[in-house]
């Protein structure tokens, strides 16, 4: 949202403030925000991630590539590939951090049934 629909909107809430505004145009505007605030941090978690988990060195246009495009897997890939191989970087990423949960979920399992 812009900074000149912001601050009409801040200009009509507090001009109505006194009499009973419409809440259902300030929840729309609550959840826009909110949405926008949960999309943007959600993006850049996912940014950090694939910054800890890659070998490579990425740009910031190489991450937003990365967040925006995706490779396209073919036939053979498919069925003959594995996704650790994949040349997809999130989808090889996702990858290696559910092999990682599994092994240490595994370690805990056997941990515990040791001390039984």
């Amino acid at each position: 949202m812009n900074n000149v629909k912001s601050n009409n909107f801040f200009k009509y809430v507090l001009m109505n403030l006194d009499h009973s505004f419409d809440n259902k145009i300030l929840n729309k505007y609550d959840d826009q925000i909110i949405k926008e605030t949960i999309d943007n941090n959600l993006e850049q978690h996912v940014k950090d991630v694939v910054k800890s988990n890659t070998s490579r060195d990425l740009t910031a246009e190489e991450l937003d590539k990365i967040m925006k495009e995706v490779y396209d897997i073919p036939t053979e890939d498919y069925w003959l590939g594995d996704i650790s191989t994949s040349k997809d970087t999130l989808l090889a990423i996702a990858d290696k951090i559910y092999k990682a949960a599994s092994n240490k979920a595994k370690d805990r399992a056997e941990a515990a049934t040791s001390r039984i």
